[in-house]
């Protein structure tokens, strides 16, 4: 019978410091076991680096006195109890090829060795760049180097229940599996000596399936968004009352509602304005713009405050422009296209009117030059109206008796006609600065001409009846006196009080017809309704013939500002904004008849 003795650790079970352990191993034959000394943590090879914890296993026939650790013949550590492990830190040598040596002394004074060949690693591993972008399915590549050996890379997105993705080999890549947006990251690499160096930042995700980033592929791979650009519309979004299908029902979430009598409006119910949702002819109104890109050859059309009017030609609605003393009509050719077309150059700044049927006025020098459209594009020169002195803003109009423009040369205003068969001008006002805006001019009554004008200080209405001998006219200031005219239309004037506005109808100043809270910078009107621009660009429709009650649900409309406008339609620079087909304005009212047939909550 054999004995095999070890000893154990300090407060371990046994007798103490030194007490020895017995174990009987009893069998038949001779005992195969032999002394033996082995590392159990490391093997030959491996890299090391930082503290360390060196672990040897001891099989011997004798006590095991102690333990050693020897680096290059330099003993680094020991341990007297088992188990035998012996602390030491890779930093205080240097990097490279090194020999580690365990060694055992063992109770009979013999002593049993074991070296390992090791290569110290104290610098951890590099990482590259991150990628700043990624794309679903495509390589996500990663640079990690280090001067011994990279062990692994692991790449997580920061969730708690997410495993992290492994590399073990470069190159260093996977299918970026994260999706589209803003995606932490973090990314680890450690060595095989136990080094790592991490990083975090945000990888900017996109998914060509889901542009938008909604979890909703589009519909062209057979996905269920219907706007794969805005992350805000897919199916179960939630509708808002304007022109966007957000839920991707197919309906514009302004039309999106119980409408039982088919008359276009939602019941108020259901978040419209059809306050009898049985009757066809009671109902509210929903007034939509629509917005179309006015672009030539994929460049936008633009152009400054009071270089556009709007006019109708052979070919329908036109825009007639005046950039840089160039004139040129923009005009609509296959949807949503549109064509630029040269009338005449040289023209003075700001100086711009149409009139239907494809007349163009503007002030060249001393003259008002009008030009006429033929059968063809070909333009020629109608008629060059002599004046006193560089024609500004003006306004051209056509009616039964001959033709008008009213117009300003420094700070008067004047009117030409051709009533007669020939242009005879007379001035109408001197105003003492130069128009705030371009006057607005109509024909009045088949014969005469209305218009308005304002001044930074003043507004004017002017009638004319042009006649043989002259085109006689004359011009009143109106409005509340004192007060600083902000916008004026044919029926009302606003002023500013105070930080607010006021609106006046053109003949009494004493009672405005509308308060509001911001100034007024632009109106329009297009009877019974009056669009009102105020504050920062926020515009308001009133219902002229209701006492001005304001007119709910209209989305879309921009602000119009020195803008050019013609019945229902807006052009800003770039922009072209019209009353959406499916818009509804409200039911017309009958007197005296007790019924609310436009919601308004009056009942006539």
């Amino acid at each position: 019978m054999h004995e095999m003795v070890t000893t154990g650790k300090k407060g371990s079970w046994g007798a103490g410091a030194g007490a020895i352990w017995c174990v009987l191993v009893c069998g038949c034959g001779t005992n195969a076991m032999v002394d033996a000394l082995q590392f159990t943590t490391i093997q030959d090879g491996d890299y090391l680096g930082g503290p360390q914890v060196s672990a040897v296993d001891v099989t011997a026939m004798q006590t095991v006195e102690r333990t050693a650790l020897y680096l290059d013949g330099l003993r680094i550590a020991e341990d007297e109890f088992a188990p035998f492990e012996l602390q030491w830190n890779a930093r205080d040598f240097l990097e490279g090829s090194h020999e580690l040596r365990a060694r055992a002394e063992l109770g009979d004074g013999t002593q049993l060795d074991h070296a390992i060949r090791v290569q110290i690693d104290n610098t951890p591993p590099a990482l590259g760049d991150i990628p700043a972008t990624a794309t679903v399915g495509q390589p996500f590549a990663l640079e990690a180097t280090d001067n011994g050996k990279v062990a692994r890379v692991e790449i997580s997105s920061g969730a708690t229940d997410e495993p992290p993705v492994v590399l073990t080999a470069a190159p260093y890549a996977t299918p970026w599996q994260w999706g589209c947006g803003a995606v932490s990251v973090m990314v680890r690499v450690v060595d095989t000596a136990g080094g790592e160096t991490t990083r975090a930042t945000v990888v900017s995700g996109s998914d060509p399936q889901d542009v938008d980033c909604d979890k909703h592929a589009t519909r062209m791979v057979g996905g269920d968004d219907c706007d794969d650009h805005d992350a805000g519309v897919h199916p179960g979004a939630d509708e808002q009352h304007d022109l966007v299908d957000r839920n991707c029902n197919g309906v514009a979430g302004l039309f999106d509602g119980v409408d039982l009598d088919h008359d276009g409006v939602p019941s108020i119910a259901s978040g419209g304005t059809d306050c009898d949702d049985s009757n066809p002819a009671i109902h509210g109104g929903v007034v939509a713009f629509g917005d179309v890109l006015l672009e030539v050859g994929g460049q936008p059309v633009t152009w400054s405050p009071g270089e556009a009017v709007f006019s109708r030609n052979f070919d329908g609605r036109e825009l007639v422009l005046n950039r840089a003393g160039a004139v040129a009509r923009l005009f609509p050719v296959a949807y949503p296209g549109f064509a630029l077309e040269s009338i005449a150059s040289g023209a003075n700044a700001g100086s711009i009117a149409a009139a239907d049927g494809g007349f163009v006025a503007f002030g060249r020098g001393n003259q008002v030059v009008v030009m006429a459209r033929g059968a063809g594009p070909q333009w020629a020169e109608h008629a060059a109206i002599d004046a006193i002195g560089p024609v500004g803003a003006l306004a051209y109009v056509r009616g039964t008796s001959g033709e008008s423009v009213v117009f300003q040369t420094g700070t008067e205003v004047w009117l030409a006609s051709n009533a007669t068969g020939t242009w005879l001008s007379e001035q109408v006002v001197d105003v003492g600065e130069t128009l705030a805006a371009p006057p607005m001019a109509e024909v009045d009554f088949g014969r005469g001409v209305s218009a308005v004008f304002r001044t930074s200080h003043t507004a004017w209405s002017m009638i004319a009846f042009p006649t043989q001998e002259r085109p006689w006219a004359s011009a009143t200031m109106f409005g509340p006196s004192g007060a600083e005219p902000t916008a004026v239309s044919f029926s009302v004037v606003a002023v500013a009080r105070g930080d607010g506005a006021a609106i006046y109808e053109r003949y009494d100043s004493s009672t405005p017809v509308l308060t509001l809270p911001d100034r007024v910078t632009a109106m329009y009107e297009q009877y019974p309704y009056l669009f009102v621009q105020s504050g920062a660009g926020r515009v308001q429709i009133f219902n002229a013939a209701r006492s001005y009650h304001p007119l709910t649900q209209v989305y879309g409309l921009p602000a119009f500002e020195s803008a050019a406008s013609y019945n229902y339609e807006f052009a800003t620079s770039g922009h072209l904004y019209d009353l959406n087909p499916k818009s509804v304005l409200p039911a017309p009212e009958t007197d005296d008849d007790h019924v609310d047939s436009n919601c308004d909550g009056f009942d006539d």
